[in-house]
């Protein structure tokens, strides 16, 4: 299909960057609800994420009342759509964060900065996605298993 303007393909455009907001989010809320936990990632990233959602329809809003005139948020769909989306998955991760999976107080996580925990099916605990408490020790258990006298790289 030919485009009449370059403004219509930059429309287009945004309008895959709709799409792709949502193939970004939904694996995410889907990956916590099976694992019934939100431990491995940062709600921080998500705080920031509904802030800027916010501020975007915000600034479209408060274009259009100061103009009187509505077709700042009519006249580029993509835009508040994006917001919109961006703030409804936030609220979502902000649901499955703090109020179906909250952080237990066994771990000793407390506060905003906590990273979720709860059960990952079958009843066994949910383990992060990047377990960074145990490197170290594999790491030197690694090493431990390589002796010096090992060579790299074989000899021809």
């Amino acid at each position: 299909e030919h485009f009449s303007s370059w403004l219509d393909f930059l429309y287009m455009l945004s309008f895959v960057k709709v799409i792709i907001s949502l193939v970004k989010y939904i694996p995410q809320v889907l990956l916590n609800y099976r694992r019934q936990s939100t431990q491995g990632w940062n709600i921080w990233n998500i705080v920031l994420d509904f802030v800027g959602g916010t501020l975007s329809i915000g600034q479209q809003i408060g274009d259009s009342a100061d103009l009187h005139d509505f077709s700042g948020i009519t006249g580029n769909p993509a835009k508040f759509a994006l917001g919109f989306v961006s703030i409804l998955f936030d609220l979502i991760f902000f649901f499955q964060h703090y109020l179906l999976y909250p952080a237990g107080e066994e771990n000793g996580e407390s506060g905003a900065g906590r990273t979720g925990t709860g059960t990952a099916g079958e009843g066994t605990p949910a383990e992060p996605l990047l377990n960074n408490d145990n490197s170290e020790k594999r790491y030197e258990e690694i090493r431990e298993s390589v002796s010096e006298e090992t060579p790299i790289v074989e000899e021809v």
